[in-house]
């Protein structure tokens, strides 16, 4: 009677996280959804006044305006990694492979994040790559890529930041590395970094899930995402 009795509360249990973690994915889909809407707002009305005021002004309101728009740039990226973490705990992440151009990934990833680098920093494609394709989900490394660059981008005040790949013929894989010279991290944290809500630095921004994140999805795609210990001028 005992083991029944155990049997049936460890069946209710289960069933009652079951329970919590989709009633904890609908509400984060659903807050997030609810936050998208007037973060959009602001961004297209705050346009919408530089656009319409005097032109001796602009210059004055722009400044207040990019401002505006950099942080709901932000706070939309962090609605993003919270909806992507809902998405992968709920086991529903989507991949669609496909035959890609390695080297137009990388230029559209720079591209998309370069606005977003302190001054004086430059964020830029090795030289002399021969490009190559790989065969993924371009949406998903995409989103990797985004993540990894939007790192070296907060952390690195000085310096450059380069995005460059190699191939392993060997193992018929490729190898995509974000060097930055920022102020790096140590050997001991290797692991630590990927930790879900796991923030070396509790001033910087974000809520610690963006590694996290781009390491599973990498690992989706037949791969994985690791600190390279060996380099010590930033992160790699």
């Amino acid at each position: 009677t005992n083991l029944r009795q155990a049997q049936a509360d460890l069946v209710k249990a289960r069933d009652d996280a079951r329970l919590a973690n989709r009633i904890k994915s609908d509400f984060i889909k659903n807050m997030s959804g609810e936050v998208a809407v007037p973060l959009h707002t602001i961004n297209e009305y705050t346009n919408l006044i530089i656009d319409c005021s005097e032109a001796g002004f602009k210059p004055y309101l722009k400044h207040f305006a990019d401002l505006v728009l950099l942080n709901s740039e932000l706070l939309t990226s962090i609605v993003n990694d919270v909806l992507n973490l809902a998405e992968i705990d709920s086991d529903s992440v989507l991949i669609r492979m496909k035959k890609e151009s390695l080297l137009k990934l990388c230029e559209t990833a720079v591209e998309s994040v370069k606005h977003r680098v302190s001054p004086g920093v430059q964020m830029e494609i090795a030289e002399g790559l021969n490009d190559v394709t790989v065969y993924t989900d371009p949406r998903r490394l995409l989103q990797i890529l985004l993540q990894l660059l939007s790192n070296a981008a907060k952390f690195t005040k000085d310096g450059r930041i380069v995005v460059s790949f190699d191939t392993d013929k060997e193992n018929a894989n490729a190898v995509i590395s974000v060097t930055d010279t920022g102020i790096g991290v140590s050997a001991d944290n290797a692991e630590r970094i990927f930790e879900r809500f796991v923030k070396l630095d509790r001033s910087s921004q974000g809520v610690g899930i963006g590694l996290p994140i781009a390491r599973h999805l990498a690992e989706l795609l037949a791969g994985t995402v690791v600190l390279d210990t060996t380099y010590t001028d930033g992160a790699r």
